[in-house]
């Protein structure tokens, strides 16, 4: 049986997203670029956030099968 912990798949994730402060802290870096930058992060959350949606979505409906077919394979 899947595990409900969503928190397994979003902690790994989060180091993806750590260069978002670095970008503003870099004098010769160009607001287009950091905009750029920033816009590229949130479709990748975004793209993140849908995915583990889907994930979970998976885990809840096997969770359900489980529960509601093993007493009626042990009949």
């Amino acid at each position: 049986m899947g595990s409900l912990n969503i928190y397994q798949d979003i902690l790994p994730t989060l180091n993806m997203y750590s260069g978002l402060k670095p970008c503003y802290n870099k004098n010769n870096q160009s607001s287009d670029d950091i905009n750029s930058e920033i816009e590229t992060i949130q479709k990748q959350i975004n793209y993140d956030i849908n995915h583990l949606n889907d994930g979970l979505i998976k885990r809840v409906l096997n969770l359900l099968f489980t529960l509601f077919l093993i007493p009626t394979i042990s009949n």
